[in-house]
């Protein structure tokens, strides 16, 4: 990619000369970065919309914690640190690592931070922090013009060697020198620009969503229906079929489930004053129910039945033979109004029982969604900024980008996915930034990482067992970039930056880097990433580790040779047995791949019957 071919239009000259060296390039992007940015001071007062905002949403959710049951009010007054959090904003320069700890309590998922006032509040605190280190650091000397060298270097390596690292450097150093500029904006906006695809990108076929939710219905039912002094009794036997069909919409996913049958009633018995009519009908049944998928998860609208019915009278029978007479004659103008009122009758419980059992079947499919990612994604912080479902007459997708205001997204349009039933594209950038959201400044503990690999693998490695004669140790996440990705040449490569390691009394304060690369393998089975070389557990600083830190270092070797095994199984992760969502037992991989900074995943649809590998 020549990012800055785009960005930085240079003479024609120079195009067919020989590439500038790295140096080169860097003192050219910042001569040109410099003369287009005019500097202005930075000072506290651009921060006090921030510190608004931030008293705005504490009286607001202080208000709604009012509302509340005293102890549970107090219980979350205790969590949030709200003492201390008053304090601090009542003070005219607030303690950002007390702040800090108070953002930390939105990282761990509690039912109720997803509510608007917890939100608001997180939110709000989140921008000061933010912003109150990006202009404290802008309104020291010389930070400028240091926010000008690391953005034209990070700008000059990513031009000859995409990576994360450097895409995370330009992100916010564009931040902090748009707060700190006069004019030159528009320089700004076009390097971001640059990095605004999405970084997440999701395909599921029409053909998979038919096999999740296509199906026959059978039922049978009795009738006893008894209207205007008239009195029908029989049994009714309904045949169907349940089929999905996409509609073209790029603002959500509209799905129309169809429904196609016929309803029959071989023998029916009315009767009514002195007259008996033995009788059948014969329904021919057309039903569609909406389906709506956005980000708030999935809803429907009402069914809509349209149903044609054929009413035949096999025989009328009165206790008197003129009123006999009488009703066969009127036989003929009476059937227009029987089939009317039998296809009425059809369409209500049709509309009904597709209400019921399409909202019934995806419930898990929503609970999924809803309670297990938009629920704690919310109490977190880290919801996508865009998540768009959208859907075409053969498939339904998704695009997302998690990019925060100082993170850029990809800049690459999502690769295709035409192959799959089943797939994503999942850029570095989307890891990383969601990553820093999750876990930056966050500690796990020895038994949080054995919780991780049993849910991943289902089972506990010996090395991280935890016990009464096990050293016990916890990492605390780096704030910036505490989890990176890369994905090059069908290598997957990721890097923990951890701020401080804690075993038993001991503690190492100064930042640890843990790298494992990783190439993946398809088997019967699953996925299985096969780990190349050993796992890297080293200081960031280059210096020579001290005695202590050396054997620091040994141990978090020891422990993550378990987390980041030479061979990786998936048993952890599998469909659900039951319900719509066992149909996923069905899709068979065919695609894994780590290329130019994206990993494609993608599966087909198979027939167990079939297909014997399954």
């Amino acid at each position: 990619m020549i990012l800055l071919g785009i960005i930085f239009i240079l003479p024609l000259s120079r195009v067919a000369a020989e590439p500038p060296l790295e140096l080169d390039r860097t003192a050219l992007i910042r001569a040109q970065l410099a003369e287009q940015l005019q500097r202005r001071p930075v000072t506290q007062a651009q921060l006090e919309p921030y510190h608004r905002d931030l008293l705005e949403a504490t009286e607001q959710l202080a208000d709604f914690l009012a509302t509340a049951d005293p102890e549970i009010a107090d219980g979350w007054r205790d969590y949030l640190h709200w003492d201390a959090l008053v304090g601090e904003l009542s003070t005219t320069q607030s303690d950002l690592n007390v702040l800090s700890d108070v953002l930390l309590s939105f990282r761990r998922y509690r039912n109720g931070l997803e509510l608007a006032p917890f939100q608001q509040l997180q939110q709000a605190l989140q921008a000061y922090i933010y912003e109150a280190h990006v202009i404290d650091a802008m309104a020291q000397e010389k930070q400028f013009d240091h926010c000008l060298n690391r953005l034209a270097d990070a700008l000059a390596r990513y031009e000859s060697s995409p990576n994360y690292p450097d895409a995370h450097t330009i992100g916010r150093e564009l931040y902090c020198l748009e707060k700190s500029i006069e004019s030159g904006h528009e320089a700004i906006d076009k390097i971001r620009d640059e990095f605004q695809h999405p970084n997440l990108y999701g395909k599921v076929s029409v053909r998979l969503i038919n096999r999740l939710l296509e199906r026959d219905l059978a039922e049978e039912t009795v009738i006893n229906e008894v209207s205007n002094r008239r009195t029908t009794r029989g049994r009714a036997i309904t045949s169907a079929n349940l089929t999905a069909s996409m509609q073209a919409d790029p603002e959500q996913a509209t799905i129309d489930l169809l429904l196609r049958g016929q309803c029959r009633a071989p023998a029916t018995y009315t009767e009514q004053g002195q007259i008996t009519i033995r009788g059948s009908f014969l329904t021919d049944i057309a039903a569609n129910k909406r389906m709506l998928v956005d980000k708030t998860g999935i809803s429907f609208l009402p069914a809509d039945a349209q149903c044609t019915t054929s009413v035949q009278f096999h025989d009328i029978s009165a206790n008197r033979l003129f009123i006999e007479r009488i009703a066969r004659r009127r036989a003929p103008k009476m059937r227009p109004d029987a089939e009317a009122e039998v296809s009425q009758q059809t369409e209500l419980r049709i509309e009904q029982e597709l209400n019921s059992q399409a909202e019934e079947s995806l419930q898990e499919a929503n609970h999924l969604f809803v309670d297990y990612f938009c629920a704690p994604n919310h109490c977190y912080g880290t919801f996508p900024e865009m998540l768009r479902f959208s859907t075409t007459l053969s498939k339904m997708q998704l695009h997302a980008q998690s990019a925060r205001k100082w993170q850029l997204g990809s800049p690459q349009a999502p690769p295709a996915l035409d192959q799959h039933d089943l797939g994503f594209a999942i850029h570095e950038s989307m890891i990383g930034n969601y990553a820093e959201g999750l876990f930056g400044g966050k500690q796990l503990t020895d038994r949080q990482w054995l919780n991780c690999l049993n849910t991943l693998t289902g089972s506990e490695p010996r090395p991280l067992w935890v016990h009464d004669r096990t050293d016990r140790w916890s990492l605390t996440f780096n704030d910036e970039r505490p989890l990176v990705v890369a994905f090059r040449d069908d290598r997957f490569r990721i890097t923990l930056r951890i701020k401080q390691c804690k075993r038993n009394e001991e503690q190492l304060n100064t930042l640890v880097d843990i790298t494992s690369t990783f190439r993946i393998e398809t088997t019967i089975e699953g996925p299985v990433l096969l780990r190349d070389g050993d796992v890297s557990v080293e200081l960031v600083d280059t210096k020579s580790p001290s005695t202590k830190e050396q054997e620091m270092l040994h141990f978090l070797r020891w422990k993550f040779r378990a987390v980041m095994p030479e061979a990786l199984y998936f048993d952890g992760l599998v469909p659900p047995t039951g319900g719509s969502l066992a149909m996923l037992h069905n899709i068979k991989a065919n695609e894994y791949s780590f290329q130019n900074g994206w990993m494609r995943i993608g599966y087909r649809l198979v027939d167990p019957k079939v297909d014997a590998s399954l």
